[in-house]
């Protein structure tokens, strides 16, 4: 049986991110602005929390590496606990510059919290038992930030399974290239915009096979770009002349989807 949703809300990453990690900036003001919401009541989609997974492996991925340096550039077991926690230190610093010259924000919120989660357990630990870890320590976040995400959100899949998905997908994608509002480099906002436009049309279908349909969709950013992007492609399909039926059908569905700054107006 579907279930019928007058209104959904959906997240894009840098906002589930603010949420997770309480020495974000806007942790604060997520939190105030989730309390007006039911729990539960916001979701994310399948692009989103792909997206926020491999940060998040690619994250502790690098935090590995750079361990995996720092223990093998100094003779770690002759050290005494002060010039340990020294050289976390330096290497703490290393990471969020980084982090900081690649304009990686995400990155560098994850990085830092995994550090500190693992600094103490490092300091009173051997060169041997810290190599055996790290190999297991991207999955062993990975891991943890799921479960930090799925106490908050529920992740809300795209039904593939819907007969129109593909010719949707297929008109959206068209309609795209024809104005470039989402350019190659920017791929990934546009997979996550497709993918709402996608939920509107078909709805979500869940791992225990029950769907959902929804009648309006907000989806929130806190990306002025992504915005841009989306009220541009949403703009031509609207104004276009001679649509399709395809296109007349999707320029319906986009009249029912709000994308919104999450904490100020744009």
């Amino acid at each position: 049986m579907e279930n019928s949703v007058s209104k959904a809300y959906f997240l894009d990453t840098n906002i589930v991110f603010d949420a997770i990690y309480p020495n974000r900036p806007r942790h604060l003001d997520f939190n105030k602005f989730y309390a007006n919401f039911l729990p539960s009541s916001i979701g994310i989609t399948n692009p989103v929390a792909s997206e926020v997974n491999t940060i998040a492996a690619r994250s502790a991925e690098l935090l590995a590496k750079y361990l995996h340096n720092l223990i093998m550039d100094n003779d770690w077991d002759k050290l005494d606990i002060s010039r340990r926690e020294a050289l976390l230190e330096n290497t703490r610093d290393e990471l969020f510059n980084y982090a900081i010259t690649n304009k990686e924000e995400n990155k560098k919120e994850f990085v830092l919290d995994a550090f500190k989660a693992i600094t103490q357990q490092l300091i009173n630990t051997n060169k041997k038992e810290i190599l055996e870890l790290l190999p297991y320590l991207p999955d062993d976040y990975l891991r943890q930030q799921q479960q930090k995400v799925n106490e908050r959100f529920v992740i809300t899949p795209t039904n593939t399974d819907c007969l129109s998905y593909n010719k949707w997908k297929n008109t959206i994608k068209s309609l795209n290239n024809e104005i470039e509002a989402f350019k190659d480099k920017e791929n990934q906002d546009y997979e996550i915009f497709c993918d709402i436009i996608l939920l509107k049309c078909c709805g979500a279908r869940y791992p225990n096979m029950s769907t959902a349909s929804f009648e309006h969709i907000t989806f929130y950013s806190n990306d002025t770009k992504f915005i841009k992007n989306a009220e541009e492609l949403k703009e031509y399909i609207n104004k276009k002349d001679n649509k399709s039926s395809e296109e007349e059908y999707l320029r319906t569905a986009l009249d029912k989807i709000e994308i919104k700054s999450i904490y100020t107006k744009i």
